[in-house]
């Protein structure tokens, strides 16, 4: 229920002469109004600040420094705590967390083990969006992206040595599900781009409207900077200089 009774002087001198000492339940109480009125009586005369701003988190702490709310369980100047010096304590061995031990619900759920192979698509921002493609986890520690690597590439590595910078292991027949080492082959970034555009003919649409959006980009870019120059009328050489 909303209070609009206006506020007589009396009123206002009793909420400036109380405002951050009492709650606004009290003084309400005293006023006969509720709370929020006092509240907001008290922000339109200047009297505090609305709460949760940074002028009202410090009159708080003002108001608050110095003050001993609670002197029996306040730590007192040189107060050592009990534990001091008593690193690695173990108050409920039974309870505790072990190192190594055995994994319980959400984690123990999803939990694979060392060399299992999952199969993932590919997400919408990639190149070859809805794409099946064969995963093997290789660790258990690290990032969760970095436990998991190719199919092919592991297979590549393990059967014919490490893969050199640059080059990249693809699928011949342009299935990336099959992972047979005779339909795998190790080449560089043009070998990569030629078989792309032979698997995916796709992707030469998508590169020529990426061109056109840059293209288009540039060209936008420009009008304005020679609409700015007219406006202005400063010249190309006078702008560089």
């Amino acid at each position: 229920m909303s209070d609009r009774r206006r506020w007589t002087a009396e009123e206002v001198e009793y909420l400036r002469r109380h405002v951050g000492r009492r709650t606004y339940r009290e003084i309400g109480e005293a006023l006969g109004r509720t709370p929020k009125s006092c509240d907001q009586a008290a922000f339109s005369r200047g009297l505090a600040a609305r709460r949760g701003t940074d002028a009202w988190r410090e009159r708080i702490a003002r108001s608050n420094r110095g003050r001993h709310l609670h002197p029996a369980g306040e730590f007192k100047p040189g107060h050592v705590p009990w534990m001091k010096g008593r690193r690695g304590i173990h108050q409920s061995p039974a309870t505790e967390f072990k190192r190594g031990g055995p994994l319980r619900g959400t984690a123990a759920r999803r939990f694979r083990a060392i060399g299992t192979v999952v199969t993932r698509t590919r997400r919408a921002k990639h190149r070859r969006h809805g794409e099946r493609v064969r995963f093997i986890k290789v660790r258990d520690s690290g990032p969760f992206a970095d436990r998991y690597i190719s199919l092919a590439r592991w297979l590549w590595e393990h059967q014919r040595g490490p893969i050199p910078p640059g080059m990249v292991v693809i699928h011949a027949d342009g299935d990336s599900l099959n992972d047979d080492l005779a339909n795998l082959r190790l080449v560089d970034r043009r070998g990569l781009l030629a078989w792309q555009q032979s698997t995916w003919p796709a992707i030469k649409v998508k590169a020529r409207r990426r061109l056109n959006k840059v293209l288009r980009r540039r060209s936008i870019d420009y009008r304005r900077l020679k609409a700015w120059r007219l406006a202005r009328q400063v010249s190309p050489a006078r702008e560089v200089g």
